[in-house]
């Protein structure tokens, strides 16, 4: 009986250590429709002197994944960012294109931007990618740059497209 007990107690320890560790653990979040758009907010906001000079500004992203943990929701993700003017047509006038992080919490019902970090320039790019982004999203945001630029770019050109045909 004393050996039952004893591995009993053993046995509600591991399961204690196990969901104590589950609980600490990063967990996705679900970015929903209000997230979405404040972030595309904040990334407008954040870089609105890069584009300024345009008439008309357009930006569009891939969240690559997120997660949670101690109240912050980190969102991993690349954007495309561009500006353009009536008299030039489709031809982009400023813009750019970069991963970036983006730490939020939620505060009244409403989100507040803990952190907004972009890569590092030059030589620098992919380790700064590295330290911002778990592995998993590094690798993605390094190896799927072309074909997440090109995906970004095609549905901005779309709304590009019916900006200028409404306006006509």
């Amino acid at each position: 009986m004393k050996s039952f007990l004893g591995k009993n107690k053993i046995l509600t320890m591991l399961l204690a250590i196990c969901v104590g560790l589950i609980g600490c653990s990063n967990s996705e979040v679900t970015v929903k429709e209000d997230m979405d758009q404040f972030i595309k907010t904040t990334i407008m906001e954040e870089d609105k002197d890069s584009v300024s000079s345009s008439d008309k500004q357009f930006e569009a992203h891939k969240i690559y994944g997120t997660d949670k943990k101690d109240g912050i929701t980190s969102i991993y993700l690349h954007t495309v960012y561009e500006g353009y003017d009536k008299v030039t047509g489709n031809k982009i006038k400023a813009g750019y294109s970069y991963p970036v992080l983006i730490k939020l919490a939620k505060k009244n019902n409403t989100y507040v931007v803990k952190e907004y970090r972009i890569p590092e320039d030059g030589a620098e790019y992919t380790k700064s990618i590295e330290e911002m982004f778990p592995e998993k999203y590094a690798k993605m945001a390094i190896n799927q740059k072309e074909d997440t630029v090109h995906e970004l770019t095609n549905e901005i050109q779309k709304e590009v497209d019916n900006w200028l045909n409404s306006s006509k």
